[in-house]
């Protein structure tokens, strides 16, 4: 769930950036790479993880702040394309799968 593409990326010195999620919708809107999910219930898990190989000390803290915005931009992708994000687990799932 961190993009990191010639369209947009989420990273920034070797850590995840704090992204503005309606600028970043509007990047991926403007570069028509809006999909359709057909209605798919999303589920995310391990956002915000840190692997154990990590030699960035700002890497073993993901901010909570950084974390919603991520939430709030895919959020707002997976209703532009015909999906629901049902659970964003950071890392793990607070609902069960159906």
């Amino acid at each position: 769930m961190l993009e990191n593409s010639s369209i947009t990326s989420f990273y920034h010195k070797n850590g995840v950036k704090k992204i503005d999620p309606v600028a970043e919708l509007k990047i991926v809107e403007a570069n028509k790479m809006v999909a359709d999910f057909g209605g798919a219930n999303v589920y995310v898990l391990g956002e915000g993880l840190v692997p154990t190989t990590s030699n960035v000390a700002s890497d073993s803290y993901r901010d909570p702040k950084t974390m919603n915005s991520l939430q709030e931009f895919w959020k707002m992708y997976f209703k532009k394309s015909n999906a629901k994000l049902i659970e964003f687990g950071q890392p793990a799932l607070l609902n069960t799968v159906k």
